[in-house]
């Protein structure tokens, strides 16, 4: 007998992976910071970036093989918490080029805000979904009532 895997559980791992890529992928080909040689701001603050994307795209994958509901909670709770991170990142905890002209500056940071603050959103709605769910599901107290 197969389970299927739940509409929550896909909207979480596909949310996961979708904003994995977009950390780890998308500043090296779709909106690139400054040239990394330089090793300025930026480039460290991407190279961290980088870093919560690998870990956010482990979250996603390992979701589509967990069960429970408690752990898509917690994982949407991580994925918040490493959305904020990824926010404050370049913009207040390490920071970037100081020139507004700068790759990074106009293309990269507007770009890892846009997704980032997408990703919260989606989150967050995953998580009302969830807390929905699992108050509609009865417990074993409950179950024990009937």
């Amino acid at each position: 007998m197969e389970k299927k895997v739940s509409k929550t559980a896909l909207i979480t791992g596909i949310s996961f992976i979708i904003y994995a890529l977009a950390l780890t992928v998308g500043p090296k080909t779709l909106y690139p910071g400054c040239d990394p040689a330089m090793m300025m701001k930026c480039t460290q603050s991407l190279n961290v970036l980088f870093g919560i994307g690998i870990v956010v795209g482990i979250i996603g994958i390992v979701n589509f093989f967990i069960k429970t509901d408690i752990y898509r909670i917690i994982a949407s709770i991580a994925g918040i918490i490493s959305a904020i991170f990824a926010f404050l990142i370049p913009g207040i905890i390490i920071g970037a080029c100081g020139m507004e002209t700068m790759p990074c500056r106009a293309l990269t940071l507007p770009a890892i805000y846009v997704i980032s603050g997408i990703f919260i959103v989606v989150t967050i709605v995953n998580l009302v979904l969830l807390f929905n769910a699992r108050k509609l599901k009865p417990t074993n107290d409950q179950a024990k009532l009937v």
